[in-house]
């Protein structure tokens, strides 16, 4: 909260400092309310400051006015974002249609969202569109979509991935490269490592990881009744006890999976011990999904 805010918070409560206990809590609304409207204004001022952003800002009071008195002060951090990134915020660009109606877009968006941490990223996101040399085909709506409904828990999953899990796919990849002689073959490095790659899926580094923090499925066998015809010959049931770690890290690879971030392959196979053939999974980052993990906050 600026200094401006912070006066005008302190004469709200002095005018209630009489307030009943009863009403105490109309009594900090009220001051709250008025330290909002602060925050507006200063939003209102610095918007007019910044050099080509008056008719982006003017654009987004006509549509979005309602929802910007409710959340003045995450108003004013977007705006403060513009201000503090004149090398990527140039007048130049803020002039450009292209980027008027994705500051329209966005800023619908950033009031919309709740987590500091989704801000964060979302301020990103943002800056990631204005440097961008083809806005039209930016994924700007379907980043600000994904970020909306993207929990905190695969948010972090989606880190660890990013972070370690592709570390680990790159030292993989690059040990089958080895194996190759690069100067005796019809293919380019790049080339080969087209082909390399899929055989070294994400998925198979987060069994590992599933393995190592939340522990195998473990198997019983439980007897089956015996069958009345044939009552010397008795059998058992293979049956899986819940590992509810496991299920939760399944969960949020199916949610990434469902917000497009992560791709999944379908195989025919055999399973081992099995007479018949059974769909096998894998998954790895879908191209969206490599857009999307750069605006990760670290």
């Amino acid at each position: 909260m600026s200094e401006k805010d912070k006066i005008i918070l302190g004469s709200a409560i002095e005018n209630v400092t009489d307030a009943t206990v009863d009403n105490s809590g109309t009594a900090i609304a009220a001051a709250s309310s008025i330290a909002a409207t602060g925050a507006l204004t200063s939003a209102d001022t610095l918007a007019l400051s910044v050099a080509g952003l008056s008719f982006a800002w003017a654009l987004s009071k006509a549509l979005l006015g309602s929802a910007m008195k409710l959340r003045q002060q995450t108003a004013l951090e977007w705006v403060e974002m513009i201000r503090d990134n004149p090398s990527i915020f140039t007048r130049e660009i803020l002039e450009t249609k292209d980027f008027q109606y994705g500051f329209i877009v966005a800023f619908e968006d950033y009031l919309k969202i709740r987590s500091d941490l989704k801000r964060a990223m979302a301020r990103k996101i943002f800056k990631g569109f204005a440097t961008s040399s083809d806005k039209e085909h930016f994924y700007l709506e379907a980043y600000n979509q994904a970020l909306r409904t993207i929990s905190s828990e695969a948010i972090e999953l989606l880190g660890y991935i990013n972070s370690e899990l592709r570390e680990k796919q790159h030292k993989s990849v690059q040990k089958e490269l080895e194996l190759y002689d690069l100067k005796n073959t019809q293919f380019t490095k790049a080339q080969l490592l087209e082909i390399i790659t899929p055989r070294h899926p994400l998925s198979i580094f987060f069994e590992e990881y599933v393995k190592d923090s939340a522990g195998d499925q473990a198997i019983v066998w439980i007897p089956s009744k015996p069958n009345p015809q044939y009552p010397s010959i008795t059998g058992s049931a293979q049956v899986a006890i819940p590992n509810h770690k496991r299920t939760q890290k399944y969960e949020l690879i199916d949610e990434l999976s469902n917000l497009g971030i992560l791709k999944v392959s379908v195989y025919i196979g055999n399973a081992e011990n099995a007479n018949r053939p059974v769909a096998n999974k894998s998954w790895d980052l879908s191209n969206f999904g490599e857009g999307f993990v750069t605006f990760l906050k670290r």
